[in-house]
């Protein structure tokens, strides 16, 4: 059998042994493997009337069977019969069900891949933690390693040291036997002999015997012990601790900080994550040592988010006794621990050098979610030594964390790390691509000039805007988009060419974008008076009930802007406008349409190439807003919908934006954003007329800090379109904060006065 080579092993995890490898029938009694019933699923009602959540006495394994099959049986040979598996099921029960009955328990519509044999570790909340289904998974590593976990979360005490103690008791037991067999052997011995044999063999027997009854007394008390050596957690209440430190650093903890413990004791068992997340971060608010120890074993939560939590808890420590207690959560043997420590030195708001080395030394191994901290860290840590290691980071499996890994490099200025970024200006993952040449624009030598215009003589889309920003940030000088005009430039001032200095390239990047702002390109789309270059967009566009509404023109509104706006409702507006658009493009161009309201319903699974745009222009012809319930409310109420056209009620009437800008990344409606997926697109064009009311965030400042985040990985540009100035304030910073501009399509009320500004900050292009 395997011996365990992980964290548990190190933990006093013993050797692994055989259940038939104990000769004695009290070690074969204790090592008889229990069935148990399942644990009761229901709330406890309390005398007041309320209710708690469903919770298990224990935690638990489900062993989900029916058939014998090979990986069944290498489950009994390998797993069943470890003596180590079965002292950790008393802790952890196990119960056997059928596949069919899986289906008809709730707790497991959580649990994915249950087939015949699987194993399902379910904590006393009843949330899976795990499931083991494969011949490779059957291991006793990957058991234990579950188990360990399960007791950690309910128990105060370790599964590995548990066991170690139960196997010594085992050993001693056997040595017990082998004097007791002997006795035994005696006694027979002495029936058999001559008296005086027998009267010999009687005294040996009986000075077996005096030492045996104590000794057997010890290991019973030994056993007791055992069993109450893990208690639950919560089953009495918890002492708060009272000190933090040793020897000359010991001190008493302040009020603050007990009282900030006791509130996060109440929370920390919520079966809400949103809730333990916050409880979490709450934490933060206290700088100190005891404030990082409780937040590192808070991150051990089984939900992301918390970790998560955690880690931004952690970005507010500044103290140096913080920050060294956060140190010393990076070698943690608690692997959430150690990311939710990674996350903090990737949020600090001040330099911290000590972290920089063994932070690095996690870029390279570990999770993906550990290498992604780890980049991010080294980001905020900006020390000079880890840029090297940044550059190995540009070869990761995982696009997403590449991509940290090259805006590092840019923003720390890597001058070493130029020619692997100029390696990457044609990568064929666009937000890599993007990344590098944003880099090479910050870093700004003079030997990326040259593979830059070459890069740029080729017609592509959005990045040939990226490629022209670069160009004039390095160069100081501007030729807008003709390619010809750089490519004669460098070819014939590229020899002697001095790079200027960063105050001599600020003044050229004004004039650069001034000169932008009046120049036609005409291979330039516009939506809403947004202009873009891209070839991969995907229109997202409220059909809620409000959108039926209509904006307001003043009575004295000029010619040109009444033209502009022969229908008025908001929807026949966005219409329009996408309709314009989708004439103007051709086979290059690559599209979809997501219509959203309480449902998300995109047009097509994926991109689809220009030559459909007659096709797509017939179904956007065809949109309608939806209407609400026949006999009640009226089309201007703030009550939503998510097909199009009928009447609708109930959960319909309400705007799921977070599905819907989910559904924009072609990504699924999850609480949690998948970072690492690659988008098809590279621009989102996201359309409502108000702020979310259903979903899996409504809150809009975390929405837009979520899609933020996950986007940090992907690069598309979010565009936002509105109608009303309140809402555009509260919207423009998912645009801003993603490369994107708002727009508010409308007019102020104001006689013959446009809005003066999109939301966004820069002047809305007044419509003709």
């Amino acid at each position: 059998m395997l011996l365990l080579a992980s964290a548990a092993y190190a933990q006093g995890m013993p050797p692994a042994s055989r259940v038939d490898s104990w000769k004695s029938p009290h070690n074969q009694k204790r090592l008889k493997l229990d069935w148990n019933v399942l644990p009761e699923f229901k709330p406890t009602k309390l005398p007041d009337g309320s209710e708690l959540p469903p919770k298990a006495p224990t935690p638990f394994l489900l062993f989900v069977f029916q058939n014998p099959t090979k990986e069944s049986a290498k489950l009994d040979e390998k797993v069943f019969a470890d003596t180590r598996f079965v002292l950790a099921c008393r802790p952890v029960k196990l119960a056997k069900i059928r596949p069919a009955q899986a289906i008809d328990i709730p707790y497991l519509a959580q649990a994915q891949g249950i087939k015949d044999p699987t194993l399902i570790f379910v904590d006393r909340d009843f949330r899976v933690r795990a499931v083991l289904n494969s011949m490779n998974e059957f291991t006793d590593s990957k058991v234990l390693g579950e188990m360990e976990k399960l007791v950690g979360d309910a128990y105060n005490g370790k599964l590995g040291p548990y066991l170690g103690r139960y196997v010594k008791l085992l050993q001693d037991a056997e040595k017990l036997w082998a004097q007791e067999t002997k006795m035994d052997q005696l006694r027979e011995k002495a029936a058999k002999a001559d008296p005086g044999k027998s009267k010999e063999y009687d005294a040996e027997a009986d000075a077996i015997e005096k030492e045996l009854a104590p000794a057997m007394e010890a290991i019973a008390e030994e056993e007791i012990k055992l069993q109450d050596s893990l208690a639950v957690i919560g089953e009495k209440a918890e002492e708060l601790p009272t000190t933090v430190g040793s020897g000359k650093n010991r001190r008493k903890l302040t009020p603050q900080e007990i009282e900030a413990l006791k509130a996060f004791r109440d929370f920390r068992r919520d079966p809400n994550p949103v809730v333990r997340a916050a409880a979490v971060e709450d934490l933060g608010a206290i700088d100190s040592a005891v404030m990082v120890e409780a937040i590192l074993q808070a991150a051990n939560d089984v939900d992301i988010r918390v970790t998560e939590a955690a880690g931004k808890a952690l970005g507010r420590m500044k103290s140096d006794e913080s920050l060294e207690a956060m140190l010393g959560g990076l070698s943690s043997g608690n692997a959430k621990g150690k990311l939710a420590a990674v996350l903090g030195f990737a949020n600090i708001q001040r330099p911290y050098p000590a972290a920089a080395k063994p932070v690095a030394g996690m870029v390279s191994g570990g999770s993906d979610d550990l290498r992604r901290a780890a980049v991010k860290a080294l980001h905020n840590l900006k020390d000079p030594s880890t840029t090297d290691t940044l550059v190995r980071v540009l070869d990761d499996k995982e696009a997403g964390v590449a991509v940290l890994a090259a805006e590092a490099l840019g923003d720390m200025r890597a001058t070493t790390a130029n020619g692997a970024l100029l390696q990457r200006i044609g990568a064929s993952d666009w937000a890599l691509q993007k990344a590098s040449i944003d880099a090479l624009g910050k870093i700004r030598a003079k030997e990326s000039i040259g593979p830059l215009i070459e890069v740029f003589q080729k017609e592509q889309g959005l990045v040939d805007e990226v490629i022209q920003k670069a160009l004039v940030a390095i160069t100081g000088q501007d030729f807008l988009f003709n390619r010809e005009g750089w490519k004669k430039w460098w070819d014939k001032y590229g020899s002697g060419f001095v790079v200027p200095t960063d105050l001599e390239i600020a003044d050229a990047k004004k004039k650069a974008e001034n000169a932008l702002k009046g120049y036609y390109n005409p291979n330039k789309k516009k939506y809403h008076t947004i202009e873009t270059l891209s070839r991969k967009m995907v229109f997202v566009i409220d059909i809620s009930g409000s959108m039926r509404d209509s904006i307001v023109l003043p009575p004295d509104a000029p010619q040109e802007v009444i033209d502009e706006f022969p229908d008025r409702t908001k929807i026949e507006i966005a219409k329009k406008a996408l309709i314009d658009l989708l004439a103007t493009i051709d086979g290059s161009v690559y599209f979809n349409i997501i219509t959203f309201a309480g449902e998300v319903k995109p047009w097509q699974d994926g991109l689809v190439s220009g030559s459909m745009r007659t096709a797509a222009i017939k179904h956007v012809s065809k949109l309608k807003a939806m209407e609400p319930p026949r006999g009640g409310g009226g089309a201007s109420g703030r009550g939503r919908a998510g097909g199009g056209g009928g009447p609708s009620s109930g959960e319909e009437l309400k705007t799921d934006s977070w599905a819907a800008l989910m559904a924009g990344f072609g990504l699924q409606d999850e609480e949690v954003p998948n970072w690492k997926a690659r988008s098809q697109a590279d621009t989102i064009f996201f359309v409502t007329d108000g702020v979310p009311t259903k979903g899996k965030v409504t809150d809009v400042p975390k929405l837009i800090d979520q899609i933020t985040e996950m986007n940090r990985s992907k690069g598309v540009v979010i565009h936002v379109i509105t109608f009303d100035k309140e809402e555009a304030k509260k919207l423009a910073p998912l645009a801003e904060r993603n490369g994107g501009q708002c727009v508010v399509r409308g007019w102020s009320g104001e006689p013959g006065k446009p809005e003066g500004k999109g939301a966004g900050g820069k002047p809305e292009e007044k419509p003709r």
